[in-house]
């Protein structure tokens, strides 16, 4: 928690910044099935691919999901 009280410019510029850092490197991606609900668990994958020239620049994203959902 971050307590402002006596707290300098700086350091809250500093962490303003930090904040604005990790939201910008975060996406979600959401997901709406065709099919109606049919009180099923359905599963799912998550894939990142990329082109060859950004490959190397990409190699260290990561992702996190589900492995399915149950379609109520």
């Amino acid at each position: 928690m971050f307590d402002p009280i006596g707290q300098s410019i700086k350091l809250m510029r500093l962490y303003v910044e930090q904040i604005a850092v990790e939201l910008r490197h975060q996406y979600t991606i959401g997901f709406v099935p065709k099919a109606p609900a049919d009180g099923k668990h359905h599963r799912i994958s998550v894939r990142v691919t990329s082109s060859a020239a950004a490959a190397s620049q990409l190699r260290h994203l990561k992702t996190r999901s589900r492995e399915g959902y149950l379609a109520n």
